[in-house]
């Protein structure tokens, strides 16, 4: 978990709330280096929706450019490395993070 990518879901007022759900998600799996890697039904159990909402959300945030496909998954059993770009970027939440 990252917390700068949590701190960097919660600033953006921009997303819409599947959006803001897939960030809250990735940033769970991300490591320090602000990447994520996990699989599409685990992130999106995650982020209380289902398999096919998740990869509609996440490819908004794709086109948006707040999130990269840097190795997209080859098959069954594989997931996409992602990088959370919003993460790295800001706007960071300034407040306090439990």
């Amino acid at each position: 978990m990252s917390r700068q990518a949590i701190a960097a879901a919660l600033a953006r007022g921009d997303l819409t709330a599947g959006e803001r759900l897939v960030a809250f998600s990735l940033a769970s799996f991300a490591d320090r280096e602000q990447r994520a890697w996990p699989g599409a039904s685990a992130a999106g159990a995650r982020a209380a929706l289902g398999r096919s909402r998740y990869l509609e959300a996440r490819e908004q945030l794709v086109h948006r450019g707040l999130v990269v496909v840097e190795h997209a998954a080859t098959g069954r059993g594989r997931s996409s490395t992602l990088g959370l770009r919003f993460a790295s970027a800001g706007p960071w939440w300034e407040g306090e993070i439990n």
